[in-house]
């Protein structure tokens, strides 16, 4: 396997620090023998790559004990992307970069000339954007995520400073907070330097010998995330609960509380599959599309940082008080009477029940916004529901994303004549297993789909009289690998478009821990959202 090395140096010039100063010395690598095994391991592949891949990359294949990469670059790496000029803005920096190399790097050609965007959005959040400045790439929608404008003029006093490369030398930038000059990112250490090509993208920052770091969900983990050479994969999955394998939900944000108790966070707004490592000195991101696109929070508290970070991406509702009581839930209740039959037995043993929450179970035939007609008929299911609400309890049901695909079937018809269900590769609606059987999954890219599932929720409210919806299998889940053609479905079409590999792209992200395919008990990468949107780069916008 391929590895970090975990003993990197932290960088120790970060210039003068005062907002947005250039430092002034020149960055230069160390030179040192071609495949020096001793020397410092600049990483080549990924998790599980094989010696004869790693050699055909042009790279170095050595194994070891700790947690240095077995595949590594020669030694020094000799692509690196230098600062051509550096601009003042209203609200920072534009620094505009070339690449010294343009034969393909370790997954393709790099992307040549970037921009790098410095703002200064507030006086605690610092925004740090780095892009293909001639053509547009994947960026999340700002509907979905939103991408808060900075404040015109920049502040005068902010938490942070800033430090970059000058012109003519390798790229870098640093932050560090101004009160106590903690390094909070800097790039400019003995790891790889920026890698940016169509479809691998990597960065790395400094991490100090106090840095505590949470976040970078969803995993099954300690809550302070093991910085060993720990890889944290994002790419939804629905799966049960393996420790540290990628599961339900993406969130490529993480904070980081040092012994000097002030915390920080870090955000990287992007939705494509990533691998996130973290070692004993270093973090290092590798994406597989998109742009980086990061955000500092400064704090310094870590309720401020978490506040902070909400002021991005958009606060949580505020849930209804019912919802913070104890609840109910199970898969198997059989029929309304299984249902009452617990409410029961709650109150006799004066157990505190606020809600009762039901699976698939009320379904008719695991059909979205029906009801079961032999086990949940809606005057019985009416009569319970109407003594819960007696009782000041509530009622709760699951409705799953995945529309069985089946003529006359209200729900299905819906979608088909409005045109809200994601496609395949050739335009046609394209169908996953889930419950049901063969299902539709709507496409909520789709402007269109927001009416369309209104008006199937309001459907389902004519029935009765829930209180509330539970939300599940929109990772998407699919029982098939991407579309069905039977139940073992196993989709190895390679699709290209303009050499961009959605199916099997060069850098395998260490799904499931094992380099599963993408598009494994999920769409295919290749599938087809509104506006020709690809789930390859939107399947992390989506959480279950």
């Amino acid at each position: 396997i391929s590895r970090v090395d975990p003993k990197m140096t932290k960088a120790t010039h970060m210039g003068l620090y005062f907002c947005l100063l250039f430092a002034a010395a020149l960055f230069q690598p160390s030179v040192g023998i071609t495949c020096n095994e001793a020397g410092i391991r600049r990483d080549c592949g990924y998790v599980g790559i094989k010696e004869p891949e790693c050699e055909s990359k042009g790279c170095c294949w050595h194994p070891t004990q700790d947690h240095s990469p077995w595949c590594f670059f020669p030694n020094p790496s000799p692509m690196a992307y230098t600062v051509k000029n550096i601009l003042k803005t209203m609200t920072g920096l534009q620094l505009n970069l070339d690449m010294n190399d343009t034969n393909s790097g370790p997954f393709g050609p790099p992307i040549t000339p970037l921009t790098v965007i410095i703002d200064m959005e507030t006086s605690d959040r610092l925004h740090v954007k780095i892009f293909d400045a001639k053509n547009q790439r994947w960026e999340i929608p700002t509907q979905f995520v939103p991408s808060p404008k900075p404040s015109i003029p920049a502040p005068s006093v902010t938490q942070y400073a800033v430090s970059t490369a000058s012109v003519g030398e390798r790229f870098w930038f640093a932050v560090v907070r101004s009160s106590n000059k903690e390094t909070i990112f800097n790039t400019s250490g003995s790891f790889n330097s920026l890698i940016f090509e169509d479809q691998y993208l990597e960065i790395s920052t400094a991490l100090s010998d106090d840095a505590n770091i949470y976040g970078l969900g969803e995993h099954i983990c300690p809550l302070r995330l093991n910085k060993g050479g720990q890889t944290y994969t994002m790419w939804n999955y629905d799966t049960a609960t393996p420790e540290n394998l990628n599961l339900y939900g993406s969130h490529p944000f993480y904070l980081d509380l040092r012994s000097s108790a002030m915390a920080h966070g870090v955000f990287l707004r992007n939705s494509n599959g990533m691998d996130v490592t973290l070692n004993d000195n270093s973090l290092t991101y590798k994406v597989i599309g998109g742009v980086f696109d990061f955000y500092f929070f400064l704090g310094p508290q870590p309720e401020a940082v978490i506040q902070q970070y909400q002021e991005v991406i958009g606060r949580p509702h505020m849930p209804p008080y019912w919802a913070l009581g104890f609840h109910q839930s199970r898969y198997g209740f059989k029929n309304v009477a299984a249902l009452q039959d617990v409410v029961q037995k709650y109150a006799e043993n004066q157990i505190p029940l606020d809600t009762m929450w039901n699976d698939i179970d009320y379904m008719d035939q695991y059909k979205d916004f029906t009801l079961d007609p032999n086990n949940y008929p809606q005057t019985e299911l009416d009569q319970f529901v109407d003594q819960l609400h007696k009782n000041g309890q509530h009622y709760v049901v699951i409705v799953d994303p995945g529309i069985k695909n089946e003529n006359g079937y209200k729900a299905y018809d819906d979608g088909v004549q409005a045109g809200v269900f994601t496609k395949n590769k050739n335009g046609q609606i394209f169908i996953g297993k889930v419950w049901p059987g063969n299902t539709a999954f709507p496409d909520f890219f789709n402007p269109g789909s927001f009416q369309y599932w209104q008006n199937q929720i309001q459907s389902l409210l004519k029935l009765v009289s829930v209180d509330g919806i539970w939300i599940d299998m929109n990772e998407i889940s699919n029982f098939c690998n991407g579309q069905c053609t039977s139940a073992d479905n196993d989709y190895v079409t390679t699709v290209k478009r303009l050499g961009f590999d959605p199916v099997n792209p060069p850098y395998a992200i260490n799904n499931q821990g094992n380099h599963v395919a993408l598009n494994t008990k999920t769409l295919d990468p290749d599938a087809l959202h509104h506006g020709g949107v690809l789930e390859y780069n939107a399947q992390d916008r989506k959480s279950g």
